[in-house]
């Protein structure tokens, strides 16, 4: 969303590609590239942690769901990734009972959610279906050597976990790949690569909660993921697909979070939780009846072209 004028590592000043009338914006911000590698802020759009995510024209916003539900974070024609959600509602064990806040939200009441689970689904030139299914390690024992992935599943059968360096593939066009172990600040950090040829590629990144947030019972290992490179239709939906459509509901949304971005010189949160007024509907109608089911109020997946 925002770009530095200087060049790398210059001061430079921010500036924005919504400038001047409702009209010159509303075009800026058409032409903007969104079938795309990434998206405009970083050339990523990602969805991390408890869970924040940063939309394809850099606006950040939350996305707390239900506990237990999987909800739909893209869909497209022939792409489709849910997210399984699970925490708990309260503050944090870690913390007294009267502490009034954690990053200046209510503790005391909050529902904390991170991805436990991510299930894609996507189709062959033949009309064939296919999952996948990655599901974080539940407990709180959370050694590096027992690494951070309980599971992967694909078409519904369990497959043995690769090893760094190694990669999982099959005829239908999927490749899961574990990277290099990294270090995420103090963390310990599982990385894969998953791709679906000609359709879509996650960076998908899984470690444990802060110790303030585990409960004693719980490290709440969570699943991150960023889309480096997913080939989109204008039928895009989703928690965070619709913020790569070019609607003049989804522009006008990027245009209002962008000034105020410019002016501030740094990226604005979307002041409602749930993203609500920046995204559409309600976080009911992103409910998908399971990890790998394409099916919430604003699935696109299998529709025409």
């Amino acid at each position: 969303l925002l770009e530095k004028n200087g060049g790398s590592g210059t001061s430079g000043d921010y500036k924005t590609p919504y400038a001047g009338d409702a009209t010159t914006q509303t075009a800026n911000a058409a032409s903007y590239p969104l079938s795309f590698v990434g998206g405009l802020c970083n050339g990523t759009a990602l969805i991390e942690n408890d869970p924040h995510l940063t939309g394809a024209r850099g606006t950040h916003y939350d996305f707390t769901g239900q506990l237990d539900k999987s909800f739909c974070l893209l869909s497209d024609r022939q792409f489709h990734v849910n997210m399984l959600l699970n925490g708990y509602q309260g503050a944090p064990p870690a913390l007294p009972a009267s502490a009034s806040s954690i990053n200046g939200k209510d503790s005391s009441t909050e529902l904390h959610t991170w991805i436990k689970e991510l299930g894609v689904v996507w189709m062959t030139a033949d009309g064939a279906n296919h999952t996948l299914r990655i599901v974080a390690r539940k407990g709180k024992q959370q050694e590096r050597g027992y690494g951070f992935v309980s599971r992967i599943e694909i078409d519904g059968k369990v497959t043995s976990l690769p090893s760094v360096g190694e990669t999982i593939a099959t005829e239908s066009g999927l490749m899961v790949t574990k990277v290099a172990e990294e270090k995420e600040g103090p963390f310990d950090v599982d990385q894969f690569q998953v791709r679906v040829v000609g359709l879509g590629e996650l960076d998908v990144r899984v470690r444990v909660a802060h110790p303030l947030l585990q409960t004693p019972t719980e490290a709440e290992a969570h699943i991150n993921v960023e889309l480096s490179d997913v080939q989109m239709t204008s039928a895009v939906h989703g928690v965070l697909g619709q913020t790569f459509r070019n609607t003049p509901e989804q522009l006008q949304r990027a245009i209002k979070y962008s000034h105020l971005a410019a002016l501030l010189r740094h990226p604005v949160d979307v002041d409602k939780p749930e993203g609500k007024g920046f995204l559409d509907g309600e976080v009911e109608d992103y409910i998908s009846s399971s990890i790998v089911a394409p099916d919430c109020k604003y699935a696109s997946y299998g529709t025409a072209v």
